[in-house]
């Protein structure tokens, strides 16, 4: 499999804010969701801009989350920004196809570097390239 690395320019804030209480839950709170009613849920919408997400990560205050479609959104105090990623080989989203997974380093708050795979065409054949790095 090819290793591709990413060159993406990423603003990260530095400072870190308590996030809503509906996004920050408490180490050792967590029940069994089969056990839980709608009661025992609450929610905020953070932005209903997104075009097909796929994978969502946190850091800190920062959602970050990989747009099928071949983006990287990041939010953060209520602020959407959104970034194209550029392959050597065009992200193909096609039916399940795209920017799909995404992880976080430990330290993406200092390193900005995650890791991402993505779906891309060679000939006729739809092929999964994993291993690619972002950083800023």
């Amino acid at each position: 499999m090819r290793c591709l690395h990413i060159a993406l320019s990423l603003f990260v804030f530095a400072n870190v804010n308590a996030g809503p209480a509906a996004l920050a839950q408490a180490p050792g709170s967590a029940r069994p969701i089969l056990g839980m009613t709608t009661e025992d849920w609450s929610f905020e919408i953070v932005t209903d801009e997104l075009s097909y997400p796929w994978d969502i990560n946190r850091a800190g205050n920062l959602i970050v989350m990989t747009e099928a479609g071949g983006h990287i959104v990041m939010i953060e105090d209520g602020r959407l920004n959104r970034y194209a990623v550029n392959t050597s080989d065009p992200i193909v989203h096609d039916g399940g196809s795209g920017l799909l997974g995404m992880t976080l380093s430990e330290d993406f708050q200092t390193s900005g570097l995650a890791y991402l795979y993505h779906s891309y065409r060679s000939g006729s054949r739809l092929n999964l390239i994993t291993g690619n790095s972002l950083s800023s």
